[in-house]
């Protein structure tokens, strides 16, 4: 199994305190992000790690997200969020995993990427926007070319 597939295309680490959207660590879409859960910050609950994204267009979002961790129970969880917070994508998956999200974003702006969970392992992440097709279609269109 491939678990650190992004690790070359690093562009983002993250920096505590960076568990609200303000003091969110900046990234760029496209390149990836990483970071490390620790249960020593903060002092009760869930570390959570935030990634802002700025200028994003509408388009269909791609997620890609691995976790490595050191216990086989661990779960981490995932959120995106749009410019007026609302939510996007989110998910759950247990250490040393990986998967792919997507969903149509629809609005520009500024986004979060939030990770937390009980893992004590590194995880790694990959956000691209690509434009949607054209979903019109020139009429008419239900024949056959002549060749």
């Amino acid at each position: 199994m491939v678990l650190w597939c992004f690790s070359a295309l690093v562009h983002a680490t993250e920096v505590e305190p960076n568990d609200t959207n303000a003091s969110a660590t900046p990234a760029q879409l496209g390149q990836a992000v990483s970071g490390l859960f620790s249960v020593s910050f903060p002092k009760e609950g869930f570390d959570r790690d935030t990634f802002s994204f700025d200028g994003v267009v509408p388009g269909r979002a791609f997620l890609e997200v691995s976790l490595a961790g050191d216990s086989c129970c661990d779960e981490a969880f995932y959120e995106l969020r749009g410019p007026r917070n609302e939510p996007i994508l989110s998910g759950s998956l247990e250490d040393n995993s990986f998967l792919i999200d997507s969903a149509r974003i629809r609005n520009g702006g500024r986004y979060t990427l939030a990770f937390y969970g009980s893992s004590s392992g590194r995880y790694s992440a990959l956000l691209r926007v690509a434009p949607e097709a054209n979903e019109e279609l020139e009429e008419p269109n239900d024949g056959f070319a002549r060749v």
